[in-house]
């Protein structure tokens, strides 16, 4: 098992410090004052479930992302990436062994990335509306949970297919194209 090791936080040094295993201290009180004994701060998840820590400095609280934080005292990053990646895709666990410096495009794509942004997009009633996808007479030809899977599946072009859909646009592609209406459960 490998053991616990601290460096001082980049901006926060002698007072913060984080851990390659995702822990996070404070070296001194409220004032300022070096502590006797250092205390591990609580890290919380943010909306989108990566855990984060609020450090004080001249007065003011920043909230940082322990998973960065990890990253820009443990791993080296000579290419200058923007983004760290878990590679175990697990947003809370922040040991460094886990995590890696990556690109934007290599970070969405990574491991079930592609899947779960599509279930957001498709399997998401607040995001999206079923289409319905109609010959040029009026007839179903098919019902589609969302402009962009016609986008992932036909290739038609997403803005075309969402001015029909408000009426803005007759056709698309040689059909119309529709917003389905809630029916009222009456």
């Amino acid at each position: 098992m490998e053991e616990e090791e601290w460096r001082d936080v980049v901006g926060y040094e002698g007072k913060y410090q984080i851990s390659n295993k995702g822990n996070s201290r404070s070296l001194v009180d409220s004032w300022g004052n070096p502590k006797p004994k250092p205390l591990l701060l609580k890290l919380h998840p943010e909306t989108k479930g990566y855990l984060q820590v609020r450090f004080s400095k001249d007065g003011k609280q920043k909230t940082f992302k322990v998973h960065r934080l990890v990253a820009l005292a443990f791993i080296p990053n000579p290419l200058g990436l923007p983004e760290v990646n878990h590679k175990d895709e697990d947003k809370t666990n922040n040991c460094v062994g886990n995590l890696e410096w990556c690109d934007h495009l290599y970070n969405i794509r990574y491991g079930t990335g592609i899947r779960r942004n599509a279930n957001i997009h498709t399997n998401n009633p607040k995001r999206s509306k079923i289409v319905l996808q109609l010959d040029k007479e009026g007839n179903l030809i098919r019902e589609w949970p969302s402009i962009s899977e016609i986008k992932r599946q036909l290739g038609y072009n997403q803005g075309h297919v969402s001015e029909c859909c408000r009426g803005e646009r007759a056709h698309h592609k040689g059909y119309v194209w529709k917003y389905r209406v809630a029916s009222s459960g009456a």
